[in-house]
Formats: structure tokens, C-alpha cells, sequence
């Protein structure tokens, strides 16, 4: 099952995978949560997730959308309850986290939820900062709380607000992104070389 599309960004279909633009990125994952009896599993849940993030090189605010589909529940799992956050170190702050549909996954469940949460950057008198966006996962299956949630966050997504350039405005970029130009050197052949 494709994920909806929900922003600017273009998602991968390959698990594990991270693609990211100057101003777009998108993580695609899964997420498992295991029910154990006397340490023995004896059921799981397991959830497929797309996070793309939306950058405004002209304004500080910007955006990430995160889709969760449950992809499978076995064992005795009836119920899966994620708890998802989208949080941010160095210089921002969360400003609205909108969590449309349930947070509770039942057995058989097709539905897609969307959390979107919008972050700001909150500029630390200099005319330049860092930013770090991070994720929170966890929850629980049926009445289990998960024994191991986890954060984690990616290098490649650190993302540089700055408002150095006169008349540009303020804005925010993925910092490590480096553009690639590719020549036609049918159309644009370089130099000949003669040998005497």
C-alpha cells in the first residue's frame, strides 16, 4: 500500500531509506512493538512509516508530516497504542502538533493517521543557528507499554537558519544538502586536444 501524499517531499518506497533536497526530505521506515509473557514474545505489532519535512528558505517556520499505516499485528496483540512525537534541539520550538485520526491501532486496521508538527526557529541573537529535528517512538500493545522506546535522529537532516544575507529575508536549508550539476557534453563539449 503506497503512502498518501502529504507534502512537497518525494518519499522512497524502499524501507530504511533517507532522501533529502535542499528544502524537502522524506525517511521512510517501520516501527515494531513486541507483547512478551515472562519475557517470551507472544505477539507484535508492526507499522510502516513515511516522515517528510517541508523547509521555508524564506520564512523561519516549517514543517513535518509523518503518515503511520499498521502493517501487520500477530499473536496475542489485538490493540497497538503509538506514541509518536517530532521534536527539535538547538534553536526552536515545537508550535502546533495536529494528530489526525486514533492514536490506538486495532487488529486489521487499514487506516493511515497523519501527525503534522510545526516548529519555528527561535534565533539566539546571532544571525545564524543550527537546528537538530529528532524523533520520539513508543507505546503500547494491548495493556503492555513498550519496553525499549526509542529516539533517534539523523546527521543528515540538520537544518541551518540564518538571516546573514542582507534584503534575503529569514529562512532554513538542510545544511549538508549538496546540488549536483550534471553536463550535456554532447551539447557542451569541452576542450579538444591535438597531439604534434
Amino acid at each position: 500500500m503506497a503512502m498518501a501524499a502529504t507534502s512537497t517531499a518525494s518519499c522512497s518506497t524502499v524501507n530504511h531509506s533517507l532522501s533529502r533536497k535542499r528544502t524537502t526530505a522524506c525517511i521512510h521506515s517501520d516501527y515494531g512493538m513486541t507483547e512478551r509473557s515472562n519475557t517470551v514474545p507472544v505477539g507484535s505489532a508492526a507499522f510502516d512509516i513515511c516522515i517528510t519535512y517541508d523547509l521555508g528558505p524564506k520564512s523561519a517556520e516549517f514543517s513535518q508530516v509523518t503518515t503511520i499505516r499498521l502493517k501487520s499485528m500477530d499473536g496475542t496483540v489485538n490493540t497497538a497504542t503509538f506514541d509518536y512525537a517530532a521534536k527539535c534541539r538547538g534553536y526552536c520550538d515545537v508550535t502546533s502538533v495536529d494528530w489526525n485520526g486514533s492514536k490506538t491501532f486495532a487488529k486489521g486496521d487499514t487506516l493511515l493517521r497523519t501527525v503534522t508538527t510545526r516548529f519555528k526557529w527561535t534565533p539566539s541573537g546571532t544571525t545564524k543557528n543550527t537546528i537538530t529535528p529528532y524523533l520520539s517512538l513508543g507505546g503500547r500493545v494491548n495493556s503492555s507499554s513498550v519496553i525499549n522506546p526509542s529516539e533517534s535522529e539523523s546527521a543528515k537532516l540538520t537544518i541551518r537558519c540564518d538571516s546573514s544575507v542582507s534584503g534575503a529575508g529569514t529562512g532554513c536549508v538542510f545544511s549538508g544538502y549538496k546540488p549536483t550539476y550534471v553536463m550535456n557534453s554532447g551539447s557542451s563539449p569541452g576542450p579538444r586536444h591535438t597531439s604534434t
